[in-house]
């Protein structure tokens, strides 16, 4: 497993204007992982990340997350720091 980070070239983004330009069927762009992840998945954002949103979801019980489809096929969530718009 591999700690993402800033290796995608995140930066911070308020959550206020996340949720006023991504909504659902919106075209975004992974900038960043919170978490250890399989190197695989690495890979797989390296090569490309963006993806289209599904749907929202109500994460640790204060924050959104979205359920995003990758153009390369899986679907993952992601917090709302860890994506923009593309």
């Amino acid at each position: 497993m591999a700690f993402v980070g800033t290796l995608l070239g995140a930066s911070a983004i308020d959550s206020t204007d996340w949720l006023a330009g991504i909504n659902v069927g919106s075209k975004i762009r992974v900038t960043r992982v919170r978490d250890r992840i399989p190197a695989e998945l690495v890979t797989t954002l390296q090569a490309d990340a963006t993806g289209t949103v599904k749907e929202f979801k109500s994460v640790d019980g204060n924050g959104i997350g979205a359920l995003v489809e990758l153009n390369s096929g899986p679907t993952l969530w992601f917090f709302a720091d860890e994506i923009t718009a593309a």
